[in-house]
C-alpha cells in the first residue's frame, strides 16, 4: 500500500505533565495507528506513528488541538516509507 506511511513528531509546548502521551496513544489507536510516544528532557513530546498517510494527518491535527490542557507551539516532522516496525501504539517511559 503507498499510501502507508512513517512519520516522526517532535511536539514543542506545553505538553508534558498534562496527559499529552495518553492523549496521542489513545487517539492513535482510535486511528488505527501504531508507533511510540514519550517524553523528553528538554520538555518536548517525541512522536512515531506509522499508518495510512490520511490518518497520520488526522493525528497532526489532533495534536495540535491539544487536550484541552496542553498547548502545542510547534511540531517537527520528518516524513518516511512505512516499515511495519510497531504493532501496536504503546507510551515509552
Amino acid at each position: 500500500m503507498s499510501n502507508m506511511k512513517k512519520a516522526h513528531f517532535i511536539v514543542e509546548g506545553r505538553v508534558q505533565g498534562v496527559s499529552f502521551r495518553w492523549f496521542v496513544r489513545d487517539s492513535a489507536i482510535q486511528l488505527g495507528l501504531t508507533g511510540t510516544v514519550k517524553n523528553l528532557s528538554d520538555g518536548s513530546v517525541d512522536v512515531y506513528v506509522e499508518g495510512a498517510e490520511s490518518r497520520i494527518l488526522d493525528l497532526v491535527q489532533i495534536m495540535r488541538k491539544g487536550n484541552g490542557i496542553s498547548r502545542v507551539d510547534g511540531i517537527h516532522e520528518k516524513w518516511e516509507d512505512s516499515t511495519q516496525e510497531w504493532q501496536t501504539f504503546t507510551i515509552l517511559f
